[in-house]
């Protein structure tokens, strides 16, 4: 990365293949942080077009060539299964040719929530697992961040007002496009140990039944946040993060036990309630 008042506008030689890299200027790495929003989506551009160097100060006009190139392309098929009866399938680019201005407030509370898991302090978790979850969290699409902001604003304003003897859930999964992760959010209108280990349930149903459904979990990682409303006037929200990984080796009786707790079926991008 070059940071400099006056660079000149050539393009560098190409790196050896053994050791490739893109030369990109400063205000070029801000203007593709601004629009994609997150590390992993902007290391997957660059290795998209490492290799093929442009002119110092051009990195704008590649991008949307390619994010044109995106929009035009056919998007690629997610197995039915996946979804289930009742989930969503919507299909978006992954370079986004802008950011609303609508979605500047629920991108904000998405990245409000990463921050959340990053810095509470945590004396149980292992430092390397924090990063590692952030790491899944981060791999969010831009362009399905702000549909989630907007999921996790509308549930927190339905479920602030919920008296404390009923306890409302909102939820929602996101899969297809990611391999082998599985995020889950949600917002809760009360919280406990018991919402905790309730939702904690969830996820690891969720997880099982997705696991059962791509026919191997070794290599599946699910991630579940989960926002309970603060009525404290010290912040809005408490933030809950459940991470699970790999086989999960459910009894009869245990599953029958989970699904009792948690009777919906599995659902994709629609939400999943109990009252």
């Amino acid at each position: 990365m070059i940071d400099h008042p006056d660079p000149p506008a050539v393009a560098p030689a190409p790196f050896d293949s053994q050791a490739p890299a893109v030369v990109i200027l400063r205000r070029d790495w801000n203007f593709l942080f601004e629009l994609l929003k997150s590390t992993h989506a902007v290391a997957t551009y660059l290795e998209r077009v490492v290799g093929d160097p442009v002119e110092l100060g051009r990195e704008p006009v590649r991008y949307y060539e390619l994010a044109m190139a995106d929009h035009q392309a056919e998007p690629d098929k997610i197995d039915p299964a996946l979804v289930g009866p009742s989930g969503l399938t919507i299909a978006t680019p992954l370079l986004p040719l802008a950011v609303p201005p609508e979605d500047a407030r629920p991108h904000l509370l998405v990245r409000s929530i990463f921050e959340d898991i990053a810095i509470t302090p945590a004396p149980d978790v292992d430092e390397g697992n924090r990063l590692a979850v952030l790491a899944e969290l981060d791999r969010l699409p831009v362009t399905y961040r702000a549909e989630i902001g907007h999921f996790l604003e509308d549930g927190l304003a339905a479920v602030v007002d919920v008296g404390p003897e009923a306890t409302e859930w909102r939820l929602r999964r996101f899969v297809g496009g990611l391999e082998r992760v599985h995020l889950a959010f949600g917002v809760c209108s009360q919280f406990s140990d018991m919402h905790r280990d309730l939702f904690s349930w969830w996820v690891q149903l969720r997880h099982y039944d997705h696991a059962q459904v791509r026919g191997a979990a070794d290599d599946l990682t699910t991630v579940g946040v989960l926002l309970s409303p603060r009525r404290d006037g010290v912040r809005a929200f408490d933030t809950t993060m459940i991470a699970v990984r790999g086989a999960l080796d459910f009894s009869d009786e245990e599953l029958r036990a989970l699904r009792e707790a948690w009777p919906n079926p599995p659902t994709t991008e629609g939400v999943e309630t109990s009252d």
